[in-house]
């Protein structure tokens, strides 16, 4: 959490943080998810106005990666883990019909 509120830092330089308040209010976050999505508000919001609530923001997104990250293919080392049979069934199944 604290690389997070750093990079926040970072990219509004005119907000000022406050990390302890920060980590009493979204403590109960997983790390991954709230890294994500700090990472996708410096990336997407272009301004923080003084009313926006930005915990309000770091907790939306970081629930909505949290209900999105586990839908994702999981990475061992460097290389994708296999795919389910029934995904490689679908792709096969959509090529055949493409090709007719």
């Amino acid at each position: 959490m604290e690389k997070a509120v750093l990079l926040l830092s970072a990219a509004f330089p005119d907000r000022k943080l406050e990390p302890a308040l920060y980590f009493e209010l979204l403590k109960d976050l997983k790390d991954e998810p709230f890294m994500k999505a700090a990472i996708d508000v410096c990336k997407t919001q272009k301004e923080l106005y003084p009313g926006t609530n930005l915990v309000a923001i770091l907790r939306d997104r970081t629930m909505q990666l949290q209900q999105v990250l586990p839908t994702l293919p999981k990475l061992e080392g460097r290389r994708w883990v296999q795919p389910h049979a029934e995904f490689k069934a679908l792709v096969d199944r959509l090529a055949k019909e493409k090709s007719a």
